[in-house]
């Protein structure tokens, strides 16, 4: 059976008013607790009135009072009966406002929008530059759901919305620019360019949302280069795209180093995991290439072993490090490669001081 969304009633709502304010009066806990946590302001009341008890259900919703809930949820109900078609450009605006109150406000907000064409995305538009953050991350939110085309106007509006003061307004901003699945047209080349930038912005989230669409064009390299600075970022999510992201690029000698490196370093079991996997591709790009192709990417050795009977290994300094925490690497190789009798690559392999610092 399908989900029934509920739409809001002005009589309902006037029923819960009153039972809150009864619940409150006969000491009821739940209805003290509701009070407090939308009451926003101190003192708490100890007798709640009817007015109290609508303005405590206006900001349960994330609305600032109750005049303009009760204007909402009158548009709402006019809105159902004569269509979205009846609306002015005003009105609009205020549906586009109601996406930054709770469910199920914010749905019915995008679905009547929706629903009046290029008006309803221009409203959308208007609400990228509201006074409430809130709103402009929703309408953010509308525009990447509903626009399957990049017109100028949009893309322009978005890239402005970028440098929003709220880090959900850019997370959502950079989600909208990036996502793909319903876009008919490709991401303009400037956008990428913002994405990268914006991997070393100060929100964490903001940071992982801009590696989560990058990783669609890890095939450029600039956007290896973007991702091999920031391996080292101190938020796990954002490892973890880059190093999903360089997995694209097995046998290169800077993305081994950089992921080798990492690796001796990496406390995360995640991104650990994510590292070991892309070794292992690395590893299967170079199975089979002959010793002086892995020379020309790695360059000479600094150990060549052959035991009696076992296979020839050349030890390679892809990187060093200098780290009181892991003995006796401070001027030791990180990569070992064994080579068949043909010198060969069969395999590759990390140093085992590194090894010994993953979790099992």
């Amino acid at each position: 059976m399908a989900h029934q969304v509920p739409f809001p009633s002005l009589r309902f709502l006037k029923q819960k008013a009153k039972h809150l304010t009864k619940a409150y009066a006969d000491g009821d806990p739940a209805a003290e607790r509701f009070v407090a946590k939308h009451w926003q302001s101190a003192p708490v009341p100890t007798a709640l009135t009817l007015a109290g008890a609508y303005r405590a259900l206006a900001r349960s919703v994330l609305c600032r009072d109750w005049t303009r809930l009760k204007h909402y949820v009158e548009l709402l109900a006019r809105t159902q009966r004569e269509g979205v078609e009846a609306c002015s450009s005003a009105e609009l605006d205020d549906f586009v406002e109601m996406m930054g109150l709770a469910y199920p406000y914010s749905h019915w907000a995008h679905r009547f929008v929706s629903t009046a064409g290029e008006a309803g995305h221009a409203a959308a538009i208007r609400g990228l530059t509201s006074a409430n953050p809130r709103v402009r991350a929703g309408a953010s939110q509308y525009l990447d759901h509903h626009v399957t085309d990049w017109d100028g106007q949009t893309f322009d509006a978005l890239t402005r919305a970028a440098t929003d003061e709220a880090p959900r307004v850019r997370a959502a901003v950079l989600h909208a620019l990036s996502c793909q699945r319903c876009k008919t047209n490709p991401l303009d080349e400037p956008a990428i360019d913002l994405l990268i930038e914006s991997l070393g912005d100060p929100s964490a989230t903001v940071r992982r949302t801009a590696a989560s669409g990058l990783w669609q064009f890890r095939d450029r390299s600039r956007v290896r280069a973007a991702f091999l600075d920031v391996l080292g970022d101190d938020n796990r999510g954002v490892r973890q795209h880059a190093v999903a992201c360089l997995a694209n690029w097995p046998g290169d000698r800077e993305v081994v180093r950089a992921l080798v490196s990492r690796l001796a370093v990496e406390a995360n079991v995640r991104v650990v995991r994510a590292l070991l996997s892309s070794l292992r591709e690395t590893q299967n790009h170079l199975r089979g290439l002959e010793r002086d192709e892995i020379e020309a990417r790695f360059g000479q050795p600094s150990d060549v072993r052959r035991g009696a009977k076992g296979p020839l290994v050349c030890c390679f300094p892809i990187t060093r490090l200098t780290d009181a925490s892991l003995p006796g690497l401070d001027d030791a190789f990180f990569v070992r490669v064994f080579f068949d009798d043909l010198e060969r690559v069969t395999s590759i392999a990390v140093h085992e001081a590194v090894a010994e610092r993953l979790p099992a």
